[in-house]
């Protein structure tokens, strides 16, 4: 099991920068549970699948004019 936190940030750039940080780790994380080698597209469509799959959850926080 994995958990993800993100904390309060300042800007859209500065949530951005961080859910690519976590989304990282969580794919890194997956992929060495399963044995994936990390230099491989596995871990890279694991990601965009992540970012797809928390879009819905994040849009309001990647807009500059919707974060205030």
């Amino acid at each position: 099991m994995s958990v993800m936190v993100i904390g309060r940030t300042s800007s859209a750039r500065e949530f951005l920068d961080s859910l690519v940080h976590k989304i990282m780790h969580l794919a890194v994380h997956i992929s060495e549970s399963k044995g994936i080698n990390l230099s491989s597209e596995e871990p890279c469509y694991l990601a965009g699948d992540f970012a797809r799959l928390l879009y819905p959850l994040c849009k309001d926080k990647l807009c500059c004019r919707c974060c205030h």
